[in-house]
């Protein structure tokens, strides 16, 4: 079970949902991201990774609250 910080139960975490990044995403600044009808606290799951604004992420991990995303990449970039 994961709960969010409003108290919400996620019984099934959202691993694999793809979201789009608010603001701009830095591994020790979270972000926050709506997934499956929440907002969720997220981070990059590579601690090297800078996310832009309006790119495309899918969750690969859970910890807690927060949801560790990576970016998406399109067919032939």
């Amino acid at each position: 079970m994961v709960v969010d910080d409003q108290g919400a139960d996620h019984a099934a975490a959202p691993i694999g949902k793809r979201a789009t990044v608010p603001p701009e995403l830095v591994h020790g600044t979270p972000g926050r991201v709506p997934l499956g009808g929440a907002e969720w606290t997220d981070e990059p799951y590579d601690e090297d990774d800078r996310i832009e604004a309006g790119e495309v992420v899918a969750v690969v991990q859970i910890k807690g609250a927060t949801a560790y995303v990576l970016r998406v990449h399109k067919l032939g970039s």
